[in-house]
């Protein structure tokens, strides 16, 4: 199922740093997948907001990796609430512990001022993240597009997630409709296809890391 702020959690994602913004949406496909209900409440931040924070004591630093796009702030949800007593919880220590495999510091680990809303990629280290895909071949998934990988049928709210996942790798992507219904909005469990389209080598491997989250239909084509 979705999660009850998944639109605001995607739109605070893609203010990210391009590095960061892939990693924060593959964490955001595992809450999804796990059903772990998380509001990402805030990312970049602007000097002003920052010198703010410092002033009512929320923050300590001026040197933020918010300000720089390497950062993200989260809360459990619980039957449609914050809650703030909730990062003990076995599902957000199983949140934590994903993020940290993807890259992440938790700031709920610091000693001093412990911050338990915080990730933070550090990436190549302080500001050394890029947006709009400044970093030439890191981000050149494919200039040909012979290949297609699809996953025929699945829910409305994962083609979505995965979209965002996979345009934030540079990749040419989209999702449509299984059964088209004119002027309806979609509904989280409408039947969606997911499409990839790349080159060979990169087609074998979304394949393989498709089938492996457990998209079994996935199928892989020459166009």
């Amino acid at each position: 199922m979705a999660l009850t702020y998944q639109k605001r959690n995607l739109d605070n994602i893609a203010k990210l740093a391009d590095n960061t913004k892939a990693a924060a949406l593959k964490w955001h496909a595992f809450l999804v997948t796990n059903n772990i209900d998380i509001l990402i409440y805030e990312t970049i931040r602007t000097e002003e907001q920052q010198r703010q924070n410092v002033a009512k004591g929320v923050s300590q630093t001026m040197k933020s990796y918010h300000l720089v796009g390497q950062a993200l702030d989260f809360v459990l949800v619980r039957n449609g609430d914050t809650d703030w007593n909730g990062y003990k919880r076995p599902e957000v220590q199983k949140a934590i512990a994903e993020a940290k495999l993807l890259g992440f510091e938790w700031g709920g680990d610091w000693s001093g001022f412990v911050d338990k809303p915080h990730l933070q990629f550090k990436y190549k280290g302080y500001g050394t993240d890029t947006f709009e895909k400044q970093e030439g071949e890191n981000n050149k998934v494919s200039t040909s597009f012979t290949d297609k990988v699809t996953i025929p049928n699945t829910a409305y709210w994962q083609a979505i997630t995965l979209v965002q996942e996979y345009q934030a790798k540079g990749f040419k992507c989209y999702a449509d409709p299984v059964y088209y219904k004119p002027f309806e909005t979609p509904k989280d469990s409408d039947a969606y296809r997911f499409v990839v389209e790349t080159d060979y080598k990169n087609a074998s491997l979304v394949s393989m890391e498709l089938k492996a989250r457990g998209y079994t239909l996935t199928t892989w084509e020459t166009m």
